[in-house]
């Protein structure tokens, strides 16, 4: 009966996760027992801490949805057997074109969010398919060229911010307030018969729809991956590029792909 059930792909996958998870609270448990005097307290407080308060939960699921997010967009290339860490650079460039979108144009929230999302999403996609033509057309590293990317991306972000999108009077670097037309709204609707419980969420714990657009796009990644012909493709070329190639599949435009919709979905975190 174990055998069986162990022989299911999708059993194993799930384990396999389940043991990799194991082992992180593990290696942080063993690390903490050298930095703290109550080891056991800290780290009990780490993992059941979130659950006690409504905002300490909100800003948990907050911070998750970036990760949530930055993992699916390197899951994308991880999955061609390829390496990106290139991430950081898509996520600050969808941050920046987001943010300017929802400061300066001045269109209703019902267009302007929208807009925001995907100019964050496309700037993440033109920025991830540098690396991948890199890599694709000259075999330049990836793991190079990504960095040197995140360092372009960060220094073009300051600049951006500190020469144009920075208030004239700010002691520091940071762009005005978003107005409420460029905000996110909460991840549960307005209506009426969930009010009460809506404006408990707002005050204490602001997630947004952030949330609902990670696992759409988690659900879109998963069906991308194993539903789709490029999925197959990618897998394939994951598995063995020489044997990918003599399968008939363009594999320079299969890697340029991979690491342009990695750069979307970074992107999109961005805008969180």
């Amino acid at each position: 009966m174990i055998h069986k059930l162990l022989s299911n792909p999708t059993v194993r996958e799930f384990l396999r996760v389940i043991l990799a998870v194991l082992i992180a609270l593990l290696l942080g448990f063993i690390i903490t027992l050298f930095v703290s005097e109550d080891p056991i307290g800290a780290y009990k407080a780490f993992i059941f801490g979130p659950l006690t308060k409504l905002n300490r939960a909100g800003e948990w699921i907050k911070e998750s949805i970036t990760l949530m997010l930055l993992g699916l967009a390197t899951a994308l290339v991880f999955k061609a057997n390829l390496f990106s860490l290139g991430a950081e650079g898509q996520m600050l460039f969808g941050a920046l074109v987001s943010g300017s979108v929802a400061l300066f144009v001045p269109l209703p929230g019902i267009i302007r969010i929208p807009l925001a999302l995907v100019a964050a999403g496309l700037v993440g996609f033109a920025y991830g398919a540098i690396p991948g033509y890199l890599k694709a057309h000259l075999n330049a590293n990836e793991i190079v060229s990504t960095l040197m990317l995140n360092a372009l991306a960060l220094r073009f972000y300051d600049y951006v911010l500190i020469n144009f999108i920075k208030p004239p009077n700010a002691g520091y670097n940071a762009s005005d307030f978003f107005p409420k037309e460029g905000s996110l709204p909460n991840f549960i609707p307005d209506l009426p018969f969930i009010h009460d419980f809506r404006q408990i969420f707002v005050n204490q714990a602001n997630v947004t729809i952030m949330l609902w657009i990670a696992i759409l796009l988690a659900i879109g990644v998963y069906y991308l991956m194993y539903r789709t012909p490029y999925g197959y493709e990618l897998r394939m070329l994951g598995a063995n590029l020489k044997f990918a190639r003599y399968g008939g599949v363009n594999t320079k435009q299969t890697i340029v792909l991979a690491f342009a919709l990695s750069g979307l979905v970074a992107g999109v975190a961005g805008a969180h």
